[in-house]
């Protein structure tokens, strides 16, 4: 949601992608420029700027803008690695917005195969770096690495975010985590 009370909703699968804005006070639907061709797996998160931020899945490891008040997309700062699942699936993992002005985005990876990667935006700033890699101990053994693949996140009251991850794709078991203030898992 903007600002100024209207809603940004992205199509999930069509190619081209398309983007539309619910006007409240007009009750109506209208479209606008979405930011790449593809937008299946990703999501869109309001900064406290009022833009709204999106991580590229079709050109990893970018990152695009959304600005209300020209109703247009354009390039953010990109990424210090991709986040994108390697794989192929266009999968990606949650991104959350933190009260402390940073944004951290979760890596994907369906196969399995390596650790998953964070992200983290100063949004003063507007550049990435990299946060910490999910550490492997996913899965029945122990062993495996975390896959965070369209997995829940959400903010704590105390700013550390809880993260949900597991050894592949919707996998069993789910192991819990925690980004801590401090940026550490």
């Amino acid at each position: 949601s903007l600002k100024d009370g209207r809603f940004l909703l992205g199509t999930c699968c069509d190619n081209p992608a398309k983007d539309f804005l619910f006007n409240p006070g007009t009750l109506t639907w209208s479209t606008t420029g979405a930011p790449q061709e593809s937008q299946q797996g990703q999501g869109y998160e309001l900064l406290q700027t009022g833009r709204i931020l999106t991580l590229d899945v079709a050109a990893a490891p970018g990152t695009q803008l959304y600005s209300g008040a020209t109703d247009g997309w354009s390039n953010g700062s990109s990424l210090p690695a991709s986040l994108a699942d390697s794989c192929g699936s266009n999968a990606m993992g949650p991104v959350v917005v933190r009260g402390d002005n940073t944004v951290v985005g979760f890596g994907a990876d369906t196969c399995g195969v390596n650790p998953v990667q964070t992200a983290i935006r100063d949004n003063t700033t507007g550049h990435w770096s990299a946060g910490p890699a999910i550490p492997s101990v996913c899965g029945s053994s122990g062993t495996a690495p975390c896959d965070t693949a369209d997995a829940p996140a959400v903010l704590e009251p105390d700013g550390m975010i809880l993260f949900a991850a597991s050894a592949g794709y919707g996998t069993t078991p789910t192991h819990m985590f925690e980004l801590t203030l401090d940026n550490t898992i």
